[in-house]
């Protein structure tokens, strides 16, 4: 799938062996990352991926075959669906009281798997700012699917988006 080759058929295979395998770790097969996986290889499979990029389409530029066009309904639900992970992120932390005091979040910074690094360490120490980034957590994942969808911001949202990762993969 990633260099292009069959892209087609490759997302139908990684789909179906991706569900199989999943499903021999049972606990395993219904984590949100493979969830998540399997519905953007499906809707991967239902669109024309690989029609600009790829040895395929390189193949067939060779032979002078013009690349199709790909149908929107496929874009649109992977927009819907992150946009609903992001939506149900934020309602489960709005739930959490420990979340909004930056209680949660302090712990995490001190717990070694997640944030055990000298950044989460010392972010750890600022409550105030722990407050604040939980806050802006929180208005992130809800402006980020709810402002994606207006064209003019739609870049601006992503690399919002892209920061707020890098950061969160910085600290965490």
């Amino acid at each position: 799938v990633l260099i292009g080759w069959q892209t087609r058929l490759s997302l139908v295979a990684a789909f179906v062996l991706v569900g199989w395998l999943g499903l021999l770790d049972y606990i395993g097969s219904f984590k949100k990352y493979s969830v998540i996986a399997l519905h953007l290889l499906f809707l991967l499979s239902l669109t024309n991926s690989g029609g600009v990029w790829s040895i395929d389409r390189w193949r067939n530029r060779r032979r002078d075959i013009a690349p199709s066009q790909s149908p929107l309904w496929p874009r649109r639900l992977m927009q819907i669906l992150l946009c609903s992970i992001y939506l149900g992120a934020v309602i489960t932390k709005v739930r959490r009281r420990d979340f909004a005091t930056g209680d949660l979040l302090m712990f995490s910074f001190l717990d070694d798997r997640w944030g055990g690094g000298w950044l989460g360490q010392w972010l750890s120490t600022q409550p105030h700012l722990l407050v604040l980034v939980s806050m802006t957590t929180m208005l992130c994942e809800i402006a980020f699917p709810l402002l994606n969808w207006i064209p003019p911001l739609r870049r601006t949202m992503i690399i919002c988006g892209i920061k707020y990762h890098v950061s969160l993969a910085a600290s965490m």
